[in-house]
């Protein structure tokens, strides 16, 4: 065992770290040089100083902000007890404000919504509505960007949509068909896209593999018909920034769908596994999609991969979000890893975000980048601290009392930078 923080809160195990109230692995500092790392200190609050263990002789000393990729003190359960391990559904407004949960106890099945910042509720429960057979679970649930209007697919074919005002569900009437899989809503919160699957009465027989679209105020299908239909199940759905293209993860290929007049672009083929996860960067020009372990990055101009597939999960990856800016990618995946990445290098970003046990369902970025929002099937939500420190060469500076000298600078500086005195505020 190896020091603990000055505030008692997490204690070292060589180059790991551990929340001491929840035994939970909070991280580690990476090593990119295969050599061993140890964790010998604390410097402050939020730094811890380790050092590579074959490296003892040079003193070779790596600084890591403990408070980098760690959970925020907000996390909480947005559910009541189920009674048992069946899954809590989920939905969260766009501007991450407001979460709405479906918690499934067999008996009085409700939905809350809840106060992403506070962990509060904020209205009301609402009574689920159940189907033919009494069941008021549901295959998949959204939330429009008023944060109170809640939409929702039953394990029939239902699609309901809650209407805070009236205090009464609608039903989006599309007839028997396959078991709702994905939901989407458009950015400007007037369009519903679903994708469909096995028929809900024959799970081994045809797919129902329908796209639609609906207006959310008149609570009708748009268009008269699907956006498109394919044999194979639909499993996830992102729209673009701008609301005019819609991605569906078909199978294990993407189609992009024009929202205006549905033609279908040629599908994407050759990916790891289902789609299951789709996400639009910001500006519209990359898609990302997460198959079987899987990313893979797309030029959405030219339907061409960008790089090559980013490996790193174990399972099945079930949920994907760009950062402001575009520049870091967040994967979530069924096994309740979070991982960041960077986009450009197409490389993992320190240490996996530990504290989900299930499936992680949902996931976004603060408007400020940094915060990365999650939450998984049991409706645990995070808030994971992911901003770098404001100036952490003056941190490393006022640690170490001195700059690197030239003989260091040759040995750890890439070549082609010419050596400067980096520590300017010491003199």
């Amino acid at each position: 065992m190896g020091p603990f923080s000055p505030d008692g809160r997490i204690v070292t195990l060589g180059s790991e770290f551990w929340s001491v109230e929840s035994g939970i692995r909070l991280g580690a500092v990476p090593s990119n040089t295969g050599e061993g790392i140890q964790i010998v200190a604390f410097a402050g609050e939020r730094t811890a100083v380790a050092v590579a263990e074959s490296d003892f002789s040079r003193n070779t000393v790596l600084l890591w902000d403990i408070t980098v990729h760690q959970p925020g003190p907000a996390a909480f359960t947005a559910a009541r007890p189920s009674g048992g391990d069946r899954l809590h559904r989920q939905g969260i407004s766009p501007d991450l404000r407001k979460m709405a949960t479906l918690t499934p106890t067999g008996r009085n099945d409700a939905f809350y919504t809840w106060d992403v910042a506070t962990g509060k509720q904020t209205q009301p429960p609402v009574a689920a509505p159940v189907d033919s057979l009494g069941r008021a679970d549901a295959t998949s649930m959204t939330v429009r960007p008023d944060g109170r209007t809640i939409v929702f697919a039953g394990l029939d074919d239902r699609i309901l949509l809650w209407d805070p005002e009236a205090r009464r569900w609608h039903r989006l009437d599309s007839g028997r068909g396959g078991q709702v899989n994905a939901m989407a809503i458009s950015p400007d919160g007037r369009i519903l896209a679903t994708g469909r699957g096995h028929m809900v009465h024959d799970a081994d027989g045809p797919v129902d593999g329908r796209v639609e679209l609906w207006d959310l105020d008149r609570r009708t299908p748009i268009g008269g018909k699907p956006l498109f239909s394919s044999g194979e199940e639909v499993r996830s759905l992102a729209f673009s920034p701008d609301g005019r293209t819609l991605a569906a993860g078909i199978g294990s290929g993407i189609r992009l769908l024009n929202v205006g007049d549905g033609r279908a672009t040629p599908p994407i083929n050759g990916l790891t596994g289902a789609i299951g996860a789709l996400a639009f960067s910001p500006d519209g020009r990359t898609l990302a999609a997460g198959g079987h372990g899987v990313i893979t990055l797309w030029d959405v101009r030219t339907r061409r991969q960008i790089g090559v597939p980013i490996g790193g999960h174990e399972g099945p990856i079930t949920a994907l979000a760009f950062g402001r800016d575009g520049s870091i990618l967040a994967s979530g995946a069924e096994d309740g890893a979070v991982k960041l990445w960077d986009v450009a290098e197409q490389s993992q970003i320190g240490a996996p975000l530990a504290g989900h046990f299930e499936r992680v369902a949902f996931m976004a970025f603060d408007s400020g980048m940094k915060t990365l929002i999650t939450s998984d099937d049991k409706a645990v939500v995070r808030q994971w601290n992911i901003a770098m420190p404001p100036n952490p060469t003056a941190i490393a500076c006022s640690i170490a009392g001195r700059a690197l000298t030239r003989a260091e600078w040759r040995q750890y500086v890439p070549p082609g930078i010419d050596f400067r005195d980096v520590c300017p505020s010491l003199k």
